[in-house]
């Protein structure tokens, strides 16, 4: 899945061409990126599947490779508390769910 992720977050942006010190520099990102986005959801997201945490991803990418990584958390306030919400809500109906099979 990492090398599926980085092939779509090369087309997003776009990047054409292969490079090591290219790819090397977006692995990075995208690690760091899934665990500033995990920490805002309050729990592990799933990249692989196409919504809004991938999403958010591949725009937190997409600020970094333009310099601009402090402008992300402003310029995407109103998705990163749907993604913390959506988490939350996930959470909870895990949790009723839980709670209806011990019955």
């Amino acid at each position: 899945m990492r090398e599926e992720l980085l092939e779509e977050l090369k087309r997003y942006l776009p990047i054409a061409y292969d490079d090591e010190e290219t790819d090397a520099f977006l692995e990075s990102v995208l690690e760091r990126g899934k665990a500033i986005l995990d920490d805002y959801a309050g729990t592990p997201q799933d990249y692989g599947r196409e919504g809004l945490a991938k999403q958010l991803l591949f725009d937190f990418c997409r600020y970094v490779r333009s310099h601009a990584e402090e402008m992300f958390e402003i310029n995407f306030r109103r998705d990163l508390i749907a993604l913390r919400e959506t988490a939350e809500r996930e959470y909870y109906e895990d949790q009723d769910t839980d709670r209806i099979s011990d019955l």
